[in-house]
């Protein structure tokens, strides 16, 4: 709420606004938020929806990432469909 009061952030502005160029300053860059998701309804989300955890973006599997990391030590898994609607980079 700080980043909000110092007008860094708007709690209605889609929060791909705030990842994508972050996630792109990296090397090498990391895959946006549509990249990651492959639904383009992650674009309408906001940073709002996600502190109220109404977004209506579906939980990943973590047991399922935590076992894939252990196997796979110094790999990155770069788009991971764990759930019917969900995939996130690890």
């Amino acid at each position: 709420m700080r980043l909000v009061e110092r007008g860094l952030i708007s709690l209605d502005a889609p929060v791909y606004k705030y990842i994508d160029p972050w996630n792109a300053k990296h090397t090498p860059p990391r895959p946006t938020l549509l990249e990651l998701f492959g639904d383009a309804r992650i674009n309408t989300v906001t940073m709002r929806q996600l502190l109220q955890m109404r977004s209506g973006l579906h939980d990943y599997n973590d047991t399922e990432i935590f076992r894939w990391t252990v196997a796979n030590p110094g790999q990155v898994r770069v788009r991971a469909c764990v759930c019917e609607h969900a995939c996130v980079r690890v």
